[in-house]
């Protein structure tokens, strides 16, 4: 019998079977194989949505973009950790339209957004899973190294400029010039910053309609009021005198979280530690959450690296995040803050990416959390006999 949408009864669906047995089979499968049984029958497809409301996956995945240095200087290549299957699928590569060798790449933190900027042109693409590519804006200075956040429709660039270190521009991505333009209306990074002032030396998070930055090494802490343009008073955010390294992420709901690593237990033992606290975004009180096991964090300490400077970066949504080395993708933990309790867990397999380790090559870092409607778009050209981008390592 046809229905009035023109599906079968007859469909293949999933075999006769309890309601609450089919969910737990359902619920067992990869999230890449729930995205496949979408496209089996419309039968198929009820199911898996009813166990998914059932058991939601609201974990934040993990996207791992490769940049080759050498030739056009393009992401080639994308990865995402899917936290709920513990493993991870090949997806569409963020290459830009307009790749340039002296475009200075990354991720927007606490936003599903990468950036490329040139000297001629600030460019955007928003989402991982198969966005596009938007020019912004061109910017006033030439910058290699900036601190990227955003704000609603704002986009803010800080530090990295040639000339002044300290230099920020604002750009918007509704069509509409902020008010006094792109960056005149906007305070400098204060002078205390002037030396650390790029990425390399400074974790950003964006929370409440404010930018936080804090430099690595001494945990001095700055905001800035974008409505305003104004940052606040320079303060140190440190809750442990023995952290040498500090990264910082929005939490939602007025909270930052702070990760510190320490190069030393305090006991005399040599021993790494990492430490994570939720910091009141306002009074900038903090409260201890969670310590990363001793054998996790000294992996993450013991780096090849000239300066624990740029050892690890942490980026989190909500009570979920990541802690890894950017340039070592076999170095990944994952943390989840549940009942006043911190979980860690080591991200196994490591990423595709990691067993094809080119030197020249460098690794660009998000986070987002997806949707089976985000995958099912994505890879509908797979499941209709197009080109094949779906490749899944368990």
């Amino acid at each position: 019998m046809e229905k009035e949408t023109g599906e079968r009864d007859d469909e293949k669906g999933p075999p006769s079977l309890p309601g609450e047995l089919t969910d737990e089979i359902l619920r067992r499968l990869s999230t890449a194989d729930l995205t496949a049984a979408l496209f089996v029958s419309p039968t198929w497809r009820r199911s898996v949505y009813a166990a998914l409301r059932c058991c939601p996956r609201p974990k934040p995945w993990l996207f791992l973009h490769t940049q080759r240095r050498r030739g056009s200087g393009e992401l080639a290549a994308a990865h995402a950790y899917d936290p709920h299957s513990c493993s991870w699928l090949r997806v569409p590569a963020a290459a830009s339209p307009w790749p340039s060798l002296s475009a200075a790449v990354g991720a927007v933190p606490c936003a599903d957004l990468l950036y490329e900027l040139t000297p001629s042109q600030l460019t955007l693409r928003r989402g991982s899973l198969g966005g596009t590519w938007r020019r912004v804006g061109a910017p006033r200075a030439w910058r290699t190294d900036p601190v990227v956040a955003a704000v609603g429709a704002q986009i803010v660039v800080v530090g990295g400029a040639w000339e002044d270190p300290c230099d920020v521009e604002v750009f918007r991505t509704d069509g509409g010039a902020p008010p006094g333009g792109a960056a005149a209306a906007c305070d400098p990074l204060p002078e205390a910053f002037k030396a650390s002032a790029s990425a390399t030396f400074l974790s950003t998070a964006a929370e409440g309609g404010k930018v936080y930055v804090i430099e690595r090494s001494s945990g001095l802490f700055c905001s800035l009021d974008v409505e305003t343009r104004r940052w606040g008073p320079t303060r140190e955010l440190r809750p442990d005198p023995l952290v040498s390294v500090s990264a910082i992420s929005a939490s939602g709901e007025g909270l930052l979280l702070l990760a510190g690593l320490r190069e030393d237990d305090g006991g005399g033992g040599g021993g790494a530690s990492l430490r994570l606290w939720a910091v009141d975004a306002d009074t900038l009180e903090c409260t201890a959450v969670g310590e990363m096991p001793e054998e996790m964090a000294g992996r993450l300490a013991n780096a090849d690296e000239p300066s624990l400077s740029s050892s690890f970066e942490f980026t989190a949504v909500g009570d979920f995040g990541y802690v890894y080395r950017p340039s070592d993708p076999t170095t990944i933990f994952s943390c989840e803050i549940s009942a006043g309790e911190c979980n860690w867990t080591e991200v196994q397999p490591a990423p595709p990416a990691a067993a094809a380790e080119n030197p020249m090559d460098r690794y660009v870092f998000t986070c987002s959390r997806v949707g089976i409607e985000d995958l099912r778009r994505v890879f509908r050209p797979a499941y209709e006999g197009k080109k094949t981008t779906l490749a899944v390592t368990a």
